[in-house]
């Protein structure tokens, strides 16, 4: 059985490969408002579907081409001749309020850039086997750049601090402090990041920025275009790929070959999550692309908590996640909240070091969905 490493760093960084073009695009428009119908042909950048919620972003055509198929969780293009849409000029804007709606359509979160005392960048990889960060902060400097003269404008903090594990390949940012991290996970989950560098849990007065939103940021600064690509890990590499490529496509460029009784994994090995679909489209928000081969991880099961008390003793949040997805088992959802459901970060941990190996992670995530969706109605 493969053990992790919790390592966050990387000793080779290549630079960020342009992925091909696929044959299809499957954009994910779950829980979105759709702004488009089948037949209809879309320039490169045109809105799919909007989010309802505050501060989300809207989803753009990737490629320009028709759509094929409509579906409540996916939208379906034939890449094919077209132009793209007309570029923004941010510089127009003046009002900060109109910059953020601004940046909602062209695709851009607008959750983390309230104002803020202090602006921490995130430079870690999220998660080991994910080096995505790195890569940007190595080969795109000039477009982080512009993203944190933006970032800057908006949240107006008195301090920025750009958080490394201080690699060669980090000659710092702009005019940031550079400050650096013991580089091993979770210590690039933002609460603990914060903790880190300020001293204090819940430090108010704090935004934090990750890199892939500070690049993000900085491609719509540079272009005045919709955001429809992402740079993703994909087994050793990096890719810019086009949001909406299907995975298939994605593991067959980087060269990962998928078998009978293998998993592919969204995300990285402490919080992916597996693909159900090789036409599953990449998301916005996918950081990795990873294979999990048949027999290489201990078969998660349900069946009870064995008491060992792992769990607990690892949690870097300091709380029971034995009791938390016992609760959530049994869809006694407010006991869990009692155990620190709402403070959980979801970092994975528990369910690594889990003995009877538990779907920890899963029941909790299950939890928070439903108190989410309790919360909402």
């Amino acid at each position: 059985m493969t053990k992790i490493d919790f390592n966050l760093r990387s000793d080779h960084i290549e630079p960020i490969q342009e992925m091909l073009v696929p044959g299809l695009l499957n954009i994910p428009v779950r829980g979105m408002s759709l702004k488009t119908a089948r037949g209809k042909k879309l320039e490169k950048g045109a809105v799919v579907a909007q989010h309802p919620g505050q501060g989300s972003a809207d989803v753009h055509a990737s490629l320009a081409g028709k759509v094929t198929k409509v579906s409540f969780a996916y939208v379906t293009m034939l890449p094919g001749e077209g132009g793209g849409v007309a570029p923004v000029d941010l510089s127009s804007v003046d009002d900060d309020k109109e910059m953020i709606r601004t940046l909602r359509r062209l695709g851009v979160s607008a959750t983390p850039l309230m104002e803020s005392e202090l602006l921490l960048i995130n430079g870690l990889n999220p998660e080991p086997g994910v080096t995505s960060a790195e890569a940007l902060l190595a080969h795109e400097k000039d477009i982080l750049i512009e993203g944190l003269s933006l970032a800057r404008r908006l949240v107006k903090p008195s301090r920025c601090i750009l958080v490394t594990s201080g690699g060669p390949e980090v000659q710092g940012l702009g005019d940031c402090e550079v400050q650096t991290v013991r580089a091993e996970y979770p210590a690039s989950i933002e609460p603990l990041l914060i903790k880190a560098i300020t001293g204090k849990e819940n430090a108010e007065g704090t935004a934090v920025l990750d890199i892939h939103a500070l690049w993000e940021l900085g491609m719509v600064a540079t272009t005045g275009l919709p955001v429809t690509e992402v740079v993703v890990t994909v087994g050793e590499n990096n890719w810019r790929i086009p949001v909406g490529t299907p995975l298939r496509h994605a593991l067959a460029e980087g060269g990962l070959e998928c078998a009978e009784g293998d998993v592919v994994r969204l995300g990285g090995v402490m919080r992916g999550e597996a693909a159900y679909s090789l036409d599953q489209g990449i998301s916005k928000q996918c950081r990795a692309i990873g294979l999990v081969k048949a027999g290489e991880v201990a078969p998660v099961e349900n069946v009870p908590c064995i008491n060992c008390g792992e769990c607990v003793l690892h949690c870097p949040a300091r709380l029971m996640p034995n009791l938390i997805t016992r609760y959530a088992e049994f869809d006694r959802f407010e006991d869990a909240r009692k155990q620190g459901l709402d403070i959980c970060f979801g970092c994975g941990i528990c369910a690594t070091v889990c003995m009877a190996r538990r779907p920890l992670l899963h029941l909790i995530r299950f939890a928070k969905e439903q108190v989410r969706t309790t919360l909402d109605a």
